[in-house]
């Protein structure tokens, strides 16, 4: 297994920055690899949110249906595979500043 860890900081404010991520359609141009983000519940954000994915590792292409199983407003997004290629990610959202 892989675990990969990352730390990024934003010069915006917590909740602009949560609602950008949060927002399915934008998924694919901030996460690297994510070719197709494609949700496939009634919900698109939330516990419970479920989505058709790939991810492109050249040459392969990995799909995978994930589920929203972790969401907290401005703290929070997390999600599991329920099905093809095993993954798991969080995102945890913290203000190091009123701007950031």
């Amino acid at each position: 297994m892989v675990d990969i860890h990352h730390e990024v900081r934003c010069d915006a404010p917590v909740e602009v920055t949560f609602a950008y991520l949060d927002d399915y359609r934008n998924t694919t141009k901030w996460m690297f690899g994510l070719s197709r983000f494609e949700p496939t519940s009634d919900t698109v954000r939330g516990v419970g949110a479920v989505f058709e994915s790939t991810f492109a590792v050249k040459p392969i292409s990995l799909s995978s249906t994930i589920e929203a199983t972790g969401w907290e407003q401005s703290a929070l997004i997390a999600f599991e595979s329920v099905r093809g290629f095993r993954n798991s990610s969080s995102w945890r959202f913290a203000a190091d500043g009123p701007e950031r």
